[in-house]
């Protein structure tokens, strides 16, 4: 989540940086689902939109339309667009692909080129050892429910490329609770395989060598709520102050 009602220091720390993106961005596209009324993360999201927006242009993405009576669709389009002061709003069906092109186009038109930060042949700007995390993070996502995406955190302690044809990683995953453990793990280890199973595969492809990854899972309670562990695990707080 980006903008939302935080409840940990985390939450805190995400909201922080989806309001930084809100100073910084070129464009700031809002997808909204016009079906059902406004609910109060709406009028929440379009508070802090008017207040941090600047001059950045906003374009409101207008999703599920098909699902609008057509009797009711011009007042609920209105409804929508006042939300906040806006540069263009789309009518879209992302499910039947209508309007697509036309925002994509949009986007196109309005991004300005920017710089080249890298050399040519960086493809990101981020490390592998980060980017590993990423991938082992991001199947831990797709295979699991519920409140596990959201209490784990990934630390890669030791990425090493062995030879021209092998890269080790050792990674430990580190969740909230003994229960989260328990469902990361597995019976007999059998979604913990899964996780390093596909993280491999993926990683693979990306540094055309064999990889060997290797897993644990521990407890550390209530990471989430302690700033000094956060900073331990990659996300960049600001500094205490003295």
């Amino acid at each position: 989540p980006g903008l939302h009602t935080p409840h940990h220091k985390l939450g805190e720390y995400m909201v922080g940086v989806a309001e930084d993106a809100l100073k910084d961005g070129d464009i700031i596209l809002w997808v909204l689902d016009v079906s059902v009324e406004p609910t109060k993360d709406d009028l929440q999201i379009a508070a802090l939109v008017n207040q941090f927006r600047g001059d950045t242009p906003v374009v409101l993405a207008l999703n599920k339309v098909d699902l609008v009576d057509a009797k009711k669709r011009e007042a609920q389009l209105d409804i929508y667009g006042a939300l906040v002061d806006n540069d263009a709003a789309i009518l879209l069906s992302a499910i039947k692909g209508d309007g697509v092109s036309e925002l994509v186009d949009y986007l196109r038109e309005g991004m300005p080129e920017g710089p080249r930060y890298y050399p040519v042949d960086q493809v990101s700007e981020v490390n592998m050892r980060f980017i590993a995390a990423e991938v082992i993070r991001e199947k831990i996502i797709l295979n699991t429910e519920q409140e596990i995406p959201y209490s784990v955190a990934v630390e890669v302690e030791e990425y090493k490329e062995r030879s021209d044809k092998m890269t080790y990683i050792s990674a430990t995953i580190y969740v909230e609770r003994d229960s989260q453990k328990g469902i990361l793990i597995g019976k007999s280890g059998d979604m913990i395989k899964r996780i390093g199973s596909e993280a491999r595969t993926e990683l693979a492809e990306m540094l055309g060598t064999q990889v060997y990854i290797e897993l644990r899972v521990k407890v550390l309670k209530n990471w989430r709520m302690d700033e000094d562990l956060m900073r331990r695990l990659g996300y960049r707080l600001p500094k205490k102050e003295d």
